[in-house]
């Protein structure tokens, strides 16, 4: 997944989101105020209030940046003109992990929050995930229909069954152990497309493979050739 580089505002939006999000994990929701945030930071609370009005306000940023963000990814994926459906499963799949795993402490402590959140901001993650769900029935619903993936009683249930699998990787993944989030998230999504496709569906998600790792090969003997002459 790329990464555009981010403005200072962005940055120190980014930096409080996080910080509280470690806050109000370790004092609780309630017991959290914008101080604490402040101090985390070195920050005046005037700074804080230059970006946030109130810590509810943080706490809906934190669910808003959420499951809405990871269910857009997948709509845009789910879009895409000329891809064959279990291409683009195994891309939604694997774009989902990516974007679990690359914030997966504020995934983790959002889920342990879950009991000391205001209504609204229940209300809008329930939205967020109900969102997330949608997305990938409506997936795996599109490749049942065009024969790209096997025929399947319930899309839901194998939708959730798909959801479960890549948000559990917020709690075991470990960089020194898992290697890479590129590759495990590879891993998953391989692993999905395999339990889910057909064998022709298959076949064309490994030429897929085959070419894009033709084309690096290529792109880095054009780099040594340039390097020998």
């Amino acid at each position: 997944m790329s990464k555009s580089r981010s403005s200072p505002k962005t940055a120190v939006r980014t930096r409080i989101l996080e910080t509280a999000a470690s806050i109000f994990s370790t004092k609780g929701f309630s017991a959290s105020s914008l101080q604490d945030i402040a101090d985390a930071l070195n920050l005046t609370r005037p700074a804080i209030y230059y970006y946030f009005g109130s810590k509810e306000e943080i706490l809906h940023a934190l669910v808003e940046d959420d499951a809405q963000v990871a269910a857009l990814f997948i709509a845009d994926i789910r879009s895409q003109p000329g891809e064959v459906a279990a291409v683009r499963f195994h891309g939604a799949v694997k774009t989902f992990v990516c974007w679990i795993l690359e914030r997966r402490e504020i995934f983790r402590i959002m889920e342990r929050l879950d009991d000391d959140l205001p209504e609204p901001v229940v209300r809008a993650q329930r939205q967020a995930k109900r969102q997330v769900l949608k997305e990938f029935t409506d997936l795996i619903a599109e490749g049942v229909e065009s024969g790209a993936l096997s025929k399947t009683e319930n899309h839901r249930t194998a939708a959730l069954a798909i959801i479960g699998m890549c948000t559990w990787s917020a709690w075991w993944y470990n960089s020194d152990k898992d290697g890479t989030v590129e590759a495990v998230a590879e891993f998953i999504a391989a692993l999905a497309s395999r339990m889910f496709s057909t064998e022709a569906a298959c076949s064309a998600l490994d030429r897929k493979n085959y070419a894009a790792a033709l084309a690096r090969m290529q792109q880095d003997l054009a780099v040594l050739g340039d390097f020998l002459d």
